[in-house]
């Protein structure tokens, strides 16, 4: 099998159509094909359905890690890509950590049930199994090669090798027609990428390349996507990913595993010799086999019949598979929604949904006031695209906007005439720019014959095909979310009720959940001491281990009043050194936060500072918070500045004051968050923080008659400045 160009094929391709040398950097220093901007992304590409398979096993099943469900995601380029698109990053992990065990499992579900209802993914022109093997094979060898050669990203390289040929796929799901014969025989030649480009005006390298550069990766991937079938003499010319890439799919292309023929390696220079090459073949085949035989099949069963089999080789009928689709999208949905707690949690959650099961990407939230019978526009907190909606007044008449006619008729309406021949306003012109998009998709929220809002969702004209199979299921689910927000606002406002039967229910699994939790605390504890009795009492680690043991003893404590609601906290009757409690935490941080991020830490303590007359846990509780989001906002390193200084009036008018400063040079602090830092549910730090830290801060910051405040400017840090008055007395 052929593995790259020669040079004859690739200049006598050249003297064509497409001018000299048509892979050349040009392509990437310009604008890439103009097919490239044709091909619609939101079309869903085929999974491995053993993977599916065991990815819904694991999310279902609570003991498993985040690393155990990122390693099943990795097995599979499509199920990986459309994740590291869903949150926007390089890192299958990080996507998993975002996203969480209930999302992935619909996500899963969801690919599934699309698979057996398209009739293109049973098209046999695609030998899908061998794409899917090849696909692993290059992503399990490139990282081995990686980390042969000790490359310093060998996870860039398993990404890059698991979605080298991705854009195979991305080219058949949108021009099956003409790109089913290319791919007849499922053998990669010279000749197929060239035809390739003669027919669809796009190779698969360049498509892959466009695709994984959208994700703002490291430019590497994508470099060595776009790269993997030049010639050897070019590919020796390159940075290390590029030949991992270019190597990981040249022995894994081979069509016999027993080829001896390496000279390759020899002509792209990546400093390994033959031996080690066929080590890695040999322990590359292993771990393959080791993962197909986990997902419950044989090599023999992969190079059977090409296509895409589902259990048994059945697929299950349409109208069943929409059926169970609808109820996974409304369990996934109520699932997510019931923890909730706000209008703007509410929406993001909605919004995510929508980008789930339906690959729209932005919306924009319009609510009825019937009052002055209008829609109003709200924006999502932390969304930053839809700050501008905020205020939008939408008049809801007969001869209204588009979200407007949507409401009053109550059917989802399109802003390209396939569901409605109303032409548009100025408003819908101006709300299409805003979203981005060719057009949009209103959906109505009604309930009880109640009119709630509409959902405005941007859509470009392509999605419109796809998405018009699946009104009725996009209509149910508009009318659920409906049905949350009515019974979760108060009349005439946007407050939410509370749901005392969902807070009875949190109470019980909370006083469970402390009980479980309280037994290894207590054990830690317990094994603490025996290892401080095997080091001096001089030793640093004797230090390191009582300041351990204060933090498990200090978690211990909340969590008990955690369990005792209706009691009071402890008394705010010790005096506590301040200097002293930031010392510890210091020695802490810096080896749990501080080192492994490349931070900085700078102590100024005034030695003057007096005794506070409060709760130690209380006090290490605040300072806990303030710097941990001063480290949090600082990933790739920085500086962190702490001082305390004590605050003597001379009239004694005023009380004299502990005041302790906790600076960072971080990037700042966003406008549209400072106005409400203090608040709860306030972070700049995604969908997984609840924005606590601060809120508890000031609580108890007030609770001592103090003041806490923040002055931040973006790209120069952020100041938080606590103080805390002191009588003469407690001086």
């Amino acid at each position: 099998m052929s593995t790259g160009y020669s040079w004859e094929l690739f200049e006598r391709f050249a003297d064509g159509n497409y001018g000299n040398h048509w892979l050349k950097i040009d392509f990437i220093l310009k604008k890439p094909p103009k097919i490239i901007k044709r091909i619609n992304t939101a079309i869903p590409l085929p999974s491995f359905p053993q993977v599916l398979f065991k990815l819904v096993k694991v999310c279902k099943d609570p003991p498993h890690s985040e690393k155990d469900i990122a390693r099943i995601t990795s097995l599979d380029p499509s199920i990986s890509l459309r994740l590291l698109r869903l949150v926007n990053t390089a890192m299958l992990e990080q996507a998993v950590s975002a996203l969480g065990p209930n999302t992935l499992k619909n996500i899963a579900v969801t690919t599934s049930l699309t698979m057996a209802t398209n009739p293109l993914f049973r098209n046999p022109s695609f030998n899908f199994n061998q794409f899917w093997l090849h696909s692993l094979g290059c992503a399990i060898m490139a990282r081995k090669l990686a980390e042969e050669i000790r490359y310093d990203y060998p996870e860039d390289a398993y990404l890059a090798g698991l979605l080298h040929d991705i854009g195979k796929l991305v080219l058949w799901a949108n021009f099956s027609r003409d790109y089913g014969p290319i791919m007849e025989g499922a053998r990669i030649t010279d000749e197929v990428l060239i035809t390739e480009k003669k027919k669809i005006g796009a190779t698969h390298c360049e498509v892959g390349w466009s695709l994984i550069s959208s994700l703002g990766t490291r430019s590497f991937v994508a470099d060595a996507i776009l790269y993997h079938h030049w010639p050897a003499k070019e590919i020796a010319k390159a940075l290390p990913l590029v030949k991992i890439i270019y190597a990981a799919n040249t022995i894994c292309g081979r069509e016999s595993e027993s080829s001896d023929d390496l000279t390759f390696i020899d002509n792209i220079e990546l400093d390994l010799n033959h031996s080690q090459i066929k080590h890695i073949t040999k322990e590359t085949k292993s771990e393959t086999d080791e993962i197909i035989h986990s997902l419950g099949l044989t090599p023999a069963a992969l190079a059977g019949t090409p296509g895409i089999e589902l259990s048994n080789g059945e697929f299950p009928g349409k109208e069943m598979s929409l059926e169970v689709r609808e109820m996974s999208l409304i369990h996934g949905a109520t699932g997510n929604l019931i923890s909730a707690t706000s209008k703007d949690a509410i929406q993001k959650e909605l919004l995510f949904i929508l980008q789930i099961h339906f690959e729209i990407k932005c919306a924009f939230f319009f609510y009825y006031d019937p009052s002055h019978n209008v829609l109003l526009g709200s924006s999502t907190a932390e969304i930053g695209w839809d700050d501008i909606v905020e205020g939008i007044e939408l008049s809801v008449g007969n001869n209204g906007s588009f979200p407007a006619l949507a409401l009053l008729n109550r059917e989802i309406v399109d802003s390209f005439g396939y569901l409605s021949d109303q032409l548009l306003t100025i408003a819908d012109e101006q709300l299409i720019r805003l979203l981005g998009t060719e057009g949009m998709l209103c959906i109505p929220l009604t309930c009880r014959q109640k009119q709630i809002g509409v959902i405005v969702a941007g859509i470009d004209e392509s999605q419109f095909p796809l998405l018009s199979e699946q009104l009725e299921l996009l209509k149910k689910f508009a009318d659920h979310a409906a049905l949350f927000i009515d019974e979760r606002f108060l009349e005439g406002s946007q407050r939410f009720l509370p749901d005392k039967s969902i807070n009875n229910i949190e109470t019980e699994s909370l006083r469970k959940i402390i009980h479980e939790v309280k037994n290894p605390l207590g054990i830690i504890k317990n094994y603490l001491k025996i290892l401080g009795t095997r080091f001096g009492e001089d030793s640093s680690a004797t230090n390191d281990i009582a300041v351990i043991g204060e933090e498990i003893e200090r978690v211990s404590r909340i969590i008990g009043q955690l369990s005792k609601p209706g009691q009071k906290k402890d008394g705010d009757n010790e005096h506590v050194d301040i200097n002293d409690v930031i010392r510890n935490l210091s020695t802490m941080f810096r080896k749990s936060e501080l080192e492994p991020f490349n931070i900085n830490l700078h102590l100024a303590l005034d030695p003057s500072l007096p005794l506070f007359p409060g709760n130690r846990n209380s006090l290490i509780q605040v300072f806990i918070n303030l710097l941990k989001n001063s480290v949090e906002a600082m990933p790739k390193g920085g500086n962190v500045f702490v001082e305390t200084v004590y605050e003597q009036h001379i009239n004694h008018k005023t009380a004299d004051n502990i005041v302790v400063t906790v600076r960072d040079d971080g990037p700042g602090i966003p406008d549209r968050i400072m106005d409400k830092l203090f608040e709860p549910g306030t972070s700049t730090k995604g969908p997984e923080n609840f924005g606590l830290g601060l809120s508890i801060s000031k609580d108890i910051i007030t609770r001592y008659n103090g003041r806490i405040t923040c002055k931040s400017r973006k790209g120069e840090g952020t100041i938080l400045r606590i103080s805390l008055p002191v009588s003469d007395y407690d001086a």
